[in-house]
């Protein structure tokens, strides 16, 4: 299984969703070619949703995700990091690497750009490998 990593975590609710909408899309572009993907952001995301509409509380912060999120990566067989804006500063993701870099597991960088076919709309996923990019290298990310 393939984890997803990505920065979720932020004061304003419409970035929480474009950020956990970014990593369900990549989940489904994943499982669309057979390739086993979970994504505690997108899993996560859905349940916060639920709690509000039954007028109960779940936290977004990692804290509170942490012991589940990571019992899913020592599971998995990767992480995959969705390089999306804030990812270097991401609480979650940035234990998320440590606890796979712990675990000896390989760890991939992945940069997002918007598709340029229009009879193709949606997203373009650039594997960057085992080398995080570089601030200059994120010019064409979607943000």
């Amino acid at each position: 299984m393939n984890y997803i990593g990505a920065p979720y975590t932020h004061e304003d609710p419409a970035l929480r969703e474009w950020r956990a909408g970014q990593a369900g899309e990549l989940c489904a572009f994943m499982t669309a070619r057979k390739k086993l993907a979970y994504s505690p952001i997108t899993h996560g995301h859905a349940i916060y949703q639920a709690a509000i509409r039954r007028a109960e509380r779940v936290p977004v912060e990692y804290a509170f995700w942490q012991q589940h999120s990571i019992w899913m990566l020592r599971n998995a067989t990767s992480l995959i990091v969705l390089c999306l804006d804030g990812w270097r500063e991401s609480v979650g993701l940035i234990d998320e690497q440590h606890a796979a870099k712990a675990l000896a597991m390989p760890i991939w960088y992945v940069v997002v750009h918007p598709s340029t076919d229009p009879a193709k709309p949606g997203r373009n996923y650039e594997y960057r490998g085992t080398i995080p990019p570089q601030k200059d290298d994120l010019q064409c990310l979607i943000k």
